[in-house]
């Protein structure tokens, strides 16, 4: 063997030594995990030993895998512990709905929702939820699609309470019947049907027509024949 290959044979050594010495080091980690705890509202709380101390702290794995220079001080394995809990952690809704009742007074359903790691309760309709885009985007797929269910039938119902109350505006609710001259008194007397009850009353045109909530239950037609019945007793 030459002397120049002898001095790349230990230069070869010597570099193999130092890497050996530098896998070493990193193995020789400042922190380590002894515990997984979950916490009541079910998110994860990881507790970590400082190696060679009898001294513990606890964090979430979300802060700690967003820390590049403390991760650098665990094992590889505990690093993907971390990785995997901080990945489920943010895949978690921020907001859950606790329970949702009927409110008499707003005629619809009211939400409970609690925030992760909050204790303060909001709620709110699910019109209120619905029209909050970044609350809406903070539930879970399944909560998410409850509210809009909700929501759509919601304003549903509240469409047809709308049409069912213009479409009873619009139906007649007295109509006339029968019309009958007195001659004793020279005047009219119209005879009126009440919808659905078929109850039956006979009153002058005058008369009708200073009942305006009776006027307005009248068709156009006998609206128009109340009128000008009414008129031709002021000429008489």
């Amino acid at each position: 063997m030459t002397r120049q290959s002898k001095l790349a044979s230990v230069s070869t050594y010597f570099s193999e030594l130092l890497k050996q010495y530098k896998e070493t080091q990193r193995e020789n980690n400042a922190y380590r995990i002894v515990e997984i705890k979950e916490k009541k509202d079910g998110s994860c709380e990881l507790v970590i030993q400082i190696v060679g101390k009898n001294v513990t702290f606890k964090s979430r794995p979300e802060k700690l895998a967003a820390d590049d220079q403390i991760l650098e001080n665990f094992s590889r394995q505990d690093v993907r512990t971390i990785t995997y809990f901080a990945t489920q952690e943010i895949k978690e809704p921020t907001y859950k709905i606790l329970i949702h009742e009927f409110c008499s007074a707003f005629n619809k359903l009211i939400f409970s929702l609690k925030k992760k790691d909050k204790e303060e309760v909001i709620q709110k309709t699910a019109d209120q939820i619905s029209s909050d885009k970044e609350l809406l985007s903070q539930l879970s797929p399944e909560e998410a699609h409850l509210v809009g269910f909700m929501s759509a039938s919601e304003k549903a119902d509240t469409d047809q309470i709308e049409q069912q109350a213009i479409h009873d505006t619009e139906i007649p609710k007295h109509k006339i019947v029968s019309q009958e001259y007195i001659e004793p008194y020279d005047t009219m007397v119209y005879t009126l049907e009440e919808k659905n009850s078929k109850e039956r009353k006979q009153k002058t045109a005058t008369e009708i027509s200073k009942d305006n909530k009776l006027v307005k239950g009248l068709t156009q037609e006998d609206a128009h024949k109340i009128g000008f019945g009414t008129a031709s007793e002021k000429d008489n």
